[in-house]
């Protein structure tokens, strides 16, 4: 095509139009854009925009530690890494390291760092709960759980979630559910059942504590994270359960993981206890949608599937993941974030037979679960949920090596996600500073 002509159809080429009326007569729908229908101007009206393409903007080296498990956490200025053991390190998001914190010799860290205030709070293996300063990461407070503790225990403290007036929710093998100010001074006890939850407790909007505590099936209601309301015990001996969301209409969320048989997805009254539905199949329930829908993965023996179901329970989609059936089942798949654009998130790795696995990460429309784009990672397997900020940067964890781990890097990738969804739960720690809590406002 002539490159005058070219020119002249491109809709940011002024175009006057009282000029062709004045010279020529009145022309219908001239006010109109011009070559809607066309083709040739990708993201114009009428016209399907073409795909989008993620960009890697720096990637940094968080040193050879083998990386495993906990979710990044981030503020306006930087995103906060554990590794469990080796410690904290501060990343800017411009991918300059600002700290690091050393995890004292053989403890470890096994949960998500939690941003609250001025503080980045974990805990620790060994029974403790930590505060660094997020200027400098210099150690603020810590505070030992009651214990007495097995030394040689795997975990002695659970995950943290936030209460209200900025106060600590952590479960210890000690059997107590313990609530800490953010100065460190333990304000509460609770008698529970069971060593601590494998994943964080959550906080509903009014204040509600939840929490499955490890190796036992149940699931515990504390109102304010101080008295025992209602105690729910899944017959049938289930190994596990976990994955606690609240969900709309004051639902709860909980995976179900038994000794034999098909994982289950359960849906709880808040109130009671009480079980609305169950559906088998999904093993792990992650975000939720502004539109109610909840967002999960359907574990089989060679093919793994994203689901969106609906708050009843209903399946509204499902998006095989790619090579599942040739390469085996996946393992280690994140589901989240959800983009304020409606786009969702998977990290998602394959269980190869090779020692570099490679890890990807997917994006897909929420309301069709149509693939929109996939970014490889050769070589690298992607670990724990990504952080979602309100500039379209998305930051992962990725790990390279395989079975020998060689090194593990924070990586920020741009997307066109306008930061996280408005919805009760749109990623796996509810928000970017991983607070697990359902009172925590969205960036």
């Amino acid at each position: 095509m002539d490159r005058s002509l070219a020119d002249a159809i491109r809709l940011d080429v002024p175009i006057d139009a009282s000029r062709f009326k004045r010279d020529f007569g009145p022309v219908p729908d001239l006010d109109k854009k011009l070559c809607t229908d066309a083709g040739l101007l990708p993201g114009a009206e009428g016209v399907p925009a073409l795909p989008y393409q993620p960009k890697v903007l720096w990637k940094t080296s968080l040193g050879p530690q083998k990386y495993h498990g906990p979710s990044p956490a981030a503020d306006s200025v930087a995103s906060y890494v554990a590794d469990p053991s080796s410690g904290i390190v501060a990343v800017s998001h411009s991918g300059q390291p600002l700290w690091a914190w050393p995890v004292t010799p053989g403890d470890y860290i096994d949960y998500d760092p939690v941003v609250l205030g001025e503080l980045v709070v974990v805990s620790a293996r060994k029974g403790k709960v930590h505060a660094l300063s997020k200027v400098d990461g210099t150690a603020v407070w810590s505070t030992p759980l009651d214990g007495p503790f097995d030394p040689d225990a795997d975990l002695n403290a659970g995950g943290i979630a936030v209460g209200e007036n900025s106060s600590l929710h952590v479960g210890g093998a000690d059997g107590k559910q313990y609530t800490l100010s953010d100065s460190g001074q333990i304000i509460n006890r609770v008698a529970i059942a069971g060593w601590p939850s494998f994943g964080s407790a959550v906080v509903d909007e009014a204040g509600n504590l939840f929490r499955s505590p490890a190796l036992t099936p149940r699931i515990y209601s504390i109102a304010g994270g101080a008295t025992v309301s209602w105690v729910v015990l899944f017959p049938g001996g289930p190994q596990e359960v976990g994955g606690l969301i609240p969900g709309p209409a004051g639902s709860l969320f909980a995976s179900v993981f038994p000794l034999k048989g098909q994982d289950q997805l359960v849906s709880l009254d808040r109130a009671c206890g009480a079980v609305r539905w169950s559906v088998s199949g999904p093993s792990g329930c992650y975000v939720t949608g502004p539109d109610g829908k909840l967002y999960c993965i359907e574990r089989s023996t060679n093919i793994d599937r994203i689901l969106a179901l609906s708050h009843a329970g209903k399946v509204v989609w499902a998006a095989e993941l790619d090579n599942s059936g040739a390469a085996g089942p996946v393992s280690y798949v994140w589901i989240g974030p959800l983009g304020a654009d409606g786009v969702l998130y998977a990290t998602v790795n394959h269980s190869l037979p090779s020692d570099s696995p490679p890890g990807a990460l997917h994006a897909y429309s929420s309301s069709s679960g149509n693939l929109l784009w996939k970014y490889p990672f050769p070589g690298e397997q992607l670990k724990g949920a990504p952080v979602l900020l309100p500039d379209g940067k998305l930051i992962v964890v990725a790990v390279a090596g395989g079975a020998t781990p060689t090194g593990s890097y924070l990586v920020a990738i741009q997307t066109a996600s306008p930061g996280l969804a408005r919805s009760g739960w749109p990623r796996a720690a509810h928000d970017n500073r991983n607070t697990w809590s359902a009172q925590t406002p969205l960036p």
